[in-house]
């Protein structure tokens, strides 16, 4: 059976009438903050707005002599009243241990204005995938593991065309070993095949929503969002996309034909030469709390490897020039879960000899501080040069 949100999307199709233009008739005007929109609008575009630019906008509409906010204000908006209409229009960031939903290794919640929704999104996405690097005959050129600016196209297709009429629903972001799967509410419309996507078919949901993301330069040309997605897939020949349609909604997934993320490291091409100083100081001064039963011999490659793995490595590493806290680290890039912490970038930093304790004899103090080696400074100076 038809849902009542179904039946009237329906209805609104019938009369050429999109959900988002829809006035909100308990929300007048004047209580919409839309500060932030109008920043980044102005950042963009180069106009100021005003009340006469809402309303063109969309935002607000005349009904007798009131203004009333539309639901794309709302949407638009960075204060409790979005919160309060639409709860369900934020974001879910997830990274999983593995390929299934079991363990929970990070997550976040993006609950701001829609335009600010995308890079947020892409922040938290670029924190847990890796990143490899070939070095040319000049420049050091950088590679995710997936391709960014597809990713990208992916997120904001899922906020422009996401259905915000259905209640209990929000856009879902997931990471795994193997997948990076995006998954928005509601289904693509009859009119467009799933199987012909990449000719650039396109069908706009939210009339309002969409020419605002236009004007914000967030979309380039009605179509092409998934053109760029196949484009970019050529230079990636480890990974398919897969679309999907389940329970009222739309999912992309890009799925890697090698699920082993340190495989994508381990072929990194790198040519760096290191000056025999660095060769010297790479040797780790293992302690028995930091170095497991089998520590990799810390050659320069290794050394490279593991710090063009992340670019969160780089930052530790010049954060950690005056000694900081555990916690105050994993604030920085915004980890949570502590064993993981470790795992991923504590103990190979101390193995490494990039970073050191400040009390090295109390390793579980909660006073240890870590404080960058003269190794760990080195690596930032050739990184910075590079």
């Amino acid at each position: 059976m038809a849902s009542t949100e179904i039946l009237h999307e329906i209805e609104r199709k019938k009369l050429n009438i999109s959900f988002d233009f829809l006035p909100a008739y308990d929300v007048e005007a004047e209580k919409l903050d839309l500060t932030m929109f109008a920043k980044e609008f102005q950042k963009t575009t180069g106009k100021k707005v005003n009340k006469v630019a809402y309303e063109k906008l969309g935002l607000i509409k005349k009904e007798g002599a009131t203004y009333f906010a539309t639901n794309a204000g709302i949407l638009f908006s960075n204060n409790e009243i979005k919160k309060s209409f639409f709860p369900y229009s934020k974001i879910e960031c997830a990274r999983f241990k593995g390929q299934k939903t079991d363990i929970i290794i990070d997550s976040k919640t993006i609950d701001d204005s829609i335009c600010l929704q995308a890079e947020k999104v892409i922040d938290f996405i670029e924190r847990h995938i890796n990143k490899g690097s070939k070095i040319g005959k000049v420049y050091r050129e950088d590679k995710w593991e997936y391709p960014i600016s597809a990713v990208r196209e992916i997120i904001i297709n899922a906020i422009v065309h996401r259905d915000y009429s259905l209640s209990g629903k929000d856009i879902k972001v997931a990471i795994f070993d193997d997948m990076l799967e995006v998954t928005s509410p509601g289904t693509i419309p009859p009119s467009i095949d799933l199987n012909d996507l990449s000719t650039g078919q396109s069908e706009i949901r939210n009339k309002t929503i969409a020419p605002i993301f236009k004007e914000l330069k967030l979309i380039e040309q009605w179509g092409t969002g998934f053109q760029k997605l196949f484009d970019s897939l050529k230079e990636y020949p480890n990974l398919e996309v897969r679309f999907n349609q389940p329970a009222l909604s739309f999912q992309v997934q890009l799925i890697k034909n090698n699920v082993d993320s340190d495989t994508f490291i381990s072929q990194k091409e790198h040519k760096v030469k290191l000056d025999k100083n660095l060769k010297s100081e790479a040797t780790p001064q293992a302690t028995p709390q930091a170095t497991p039963q089998a520590t990799p011999q810390a050659t320069p490659q290794v050394v490279l490897n593991f710090v063009e793995s992340s670019p969160q490595i780089i930052k530790i590493l010049e954060f950690c020039l005056v000694p900081k806290l555990r916690n105050e680290i994993q604030l920085l890039i915004g980890l949570t879960d502590r064993k993981y912490f470790s795992k991923k970038y504590i103990n190979p930093l101390i193995i490494l000899n990039l970073i050191e304790m400040t009390m090295p004899e109390k390793p579980q103090s909660p006073k240890q501080k870590y404080k960058t080696t003269l190794l760990g400074e080195q690596i930032i100076g050739k990184f910075n040069v590079l």
